[in-house]
This record gives C-alpha cells, structure tokens and sequence, in this order.
C-alpha cells in the first residue's frame, strides 16, 4: 500500500477538530501568540541598537516601521540579550510541544494528552533541535545552489520531526530514515505538499489580505491564529502519512521475511 494523501488530509481534519487537535490548537496559538511578542521585541531591541549605533534619531526609525511601527506592533521594549535568550527559549520549548503534539496524535486512545506523549521529553527535544540545526544548515546550503537542492533536501527531510519523534532517532538516523521512507513514497509526498500548501494558501491569503487594513497588533494576533491552526493541522497529517510509510514498511519487510 502506498501513501494515501486523501487519508492523510481526512486524518488530519478530523484530528484538527477532535478535542485533542483543539487542545493542541489553544496550546498552540498561544505559545504564537508569546513567541510573536518575543520576536518582535527582538526586532524592536536590533532596531534600537542599530539605531544608536549609528545615532540615527527614533523618529527616522519610527517612520521607517523599524520599531513602534505596525511591523512590530506586539513588541516590548526588553533588553537586546533578554529578548536573545527568551527567542532560544521559545524555540526548545516550541519543539518540545511539536515532539509532543506528533506523539499525541499518533497515538489511537481516547485521552487528549496520552502519557507516553512526554517519555524521555528531553533528550528526544534535544535530539530535534540537533536534529532542526543541521537540517537548517544543509537547506541553507541547498538553496544557493541555485535553489533547486535546496528543496529537493526540503522533500527529503520531511519526515525528520517524526522519526525523532514516534522512533527515537538519533540525529543523523533520523535524516538517514527519512530520506528513505520519502524515497520510497516519493509521489504521494510531493503530492501531499502540493495539497496541504494549496489548501493553506486558499484559507490563509484571503484572510491574510483582509487584515491588512486592521491595527498593527490585530493583524499580527490574527496571522499568528491562522499560521498556528495550519501548524496543528500539518502535524496531524505528516504523522498520519509517517504511520502509513512507516505501516507500508513494515508490510513489505513482513513478506520478505516469509519468503525466506
């Protein structure tokens, strides 16, 4: 059996709109919420430096959006190494709810939040971020090389988050891994790329262009809803097409062991 994107996306609505995807979208919306002030602080602590550093006054800066403009209008005014180390912060603890949101939806019992969701949290978030580091490296590699390597890694690598996640990969295992099961899939990946980043851009564009008539602040809290709802959604359907790869596998290495 190969990977089925209609059962892929028909798992990942009814696990968005089941009470462990709203669980996961409240949870999620506000840590972009938090994270979105965070970032932005971060801006408006750059933008302040740079400002001094070249004693460009703030009212240029202001006018130019750099800060207290619409772009960073949920921003605080936090020191520049505060607002450093709240981002790095923010980044383990967004892949510790990722690890745990991929394991929860995984799992087929009733309770939202299952206790295995949270086994060896730690190291495995360790090992996402190792993970997340060199993947970023190898993408950024990718893409000057004129691009198309670059998203070829990008198909390669989408099932990284899972293999770290759902089976306990080490960080280059779980690039190795990755890059088989999509070799093996790569149709119904590419597919589904193309459907999930279709569907996102069919519900978030229009949404996205009426908000940029609303206050700075509004308009900032409602990409964030939007991006954090199509973040859960996008969980739920690579795990589900991970457990399909994963199931496919496991078939094809069953036979191979009858025949022998």
């Amino acid at each position: 059996m190969s990977l089925e994107v209609g059962q892929a996306l028909r798992d990942g609505i009814d696990d968005l709109t089941s009470e462990r995807g709203l669980l996961f979208v409240a949870v999620f919306v506000l840590f972009g919420l938090l994270n979105t002030v965070v970032s932005q602080s971060l801006s408006l602590a750059i933008n302040r430096s740079i400002a001094s550093a070249l004693d460009v006054p703030a009212s240029a800066m202001q006018q130019q959006g750099g800060f207290g403009g619409a772009s960073n209008a949920l921003g605080l005014e936090l020191p520049i190494a505060v607002a450093a180390a709240l981002t790095v912060l923010l980044w383990a603890l967004g892949t510790a709810l990722r690890v745990v949101a991929i394991r929860s939806f995984a799992f087929e019992g009733p309770s939202p939040l299952p206790s295995a969701a949270t086994d060896n949290l730690v190291p495995t978030v360790l090992t996402a971020l190792g993970a997340s580091v060199v993947m970023t490296v190898l993408l950024a590699i990718g893409f000057l090389l004129l691009v198309i390597p670059g998203l070829v890694l990008a198909v390669l690598f989408f099932f990284v988050m899972q293999e770290v996640a759902l089976n306990d990969s080490g960080v280059v295992e779980s690039l190795k891994n990755s890059i088989d099961l999509v070799g093996d899939n790569i149709g119904g990946v590419v597919a589904l790329i193309i459907v999930t980043f279709a569907l996102g851009a069919v519900i978030t564009l229009p949404l996205g262009a009426a908000s940029l008539g609303l206050p700075g602040s509004i308009s900032s809290a409602l990409t964030t809803l939007l991006g954090q709802i199509a973040s859960v959604f996008g969980i739920a359907v690579v795990t589900s097409a991970y457990q399909q790869a994963m199931a496919d596998e496991q078939s094809t290495a069953d036979q191979q062991a009858d025949e022998f």
